[in-house]
């Protein structure tokens, strides 16, 4: 295996891990579009796909995301309390974010010498619909 590395976009065998990452997204896009009538698909990503190239392709088939952010800096537009569109970053947006769902996460964890515990942690899964700027 050659591995090489561009400014920003790692590439492995000679393809930049971004056409990888869209070759995974349209092969798995064919594979559910039978359900796509009967069903809503949603995309889990976390921060490696903050990406709007990822998120565009994931709409383009009709599929919804949630996505753990890394780029809060983004421009978006969001609706204010009067519902007129503002114009923003993604931490402004964040100001009025309606609360969808409680959960927890659970992952195992080691506490020296191979024991290992469960840690867990609460989420809270908030949104709002926002436009690119």
């Amino acid at each position: 295996m050659s591995i090489g590395k561009t400014p920003d976009i790692p590439v492995i065998n000679g393809i930049s891990e971004s056409a990888e990452v869209q070759k995974a997204l349209e092969t798995v896009g064919r594979a559910v579009q039978p359900l796509l009538g009967r069903m809503t698909v949603t995309w889990i990503l976390d921060r490696g796909f903050d990406d709007i190239a990822v998120w565009r392709t994931i709409w383009e088939q009709q599929g919804h995301l949630l996505c753990r952010i890394s780029h809060d800096e983004r421009r978006v537009k969001f609706m204010d309390a009067q519902g007129r569109w503002r114009s923003g970053d993604i931490r402004q947006a964040c100001g009025r974010l309606q609360g969808l769902a409680l959960a927890e996460s659970e992952m195992m964890v080691c506490v020296g010498r191979g024991r290992r515990r469960p840690n867990c942690s609460p989420l809270s899964l908030k949104s709002r619909p926002v436009r690119f700027a």
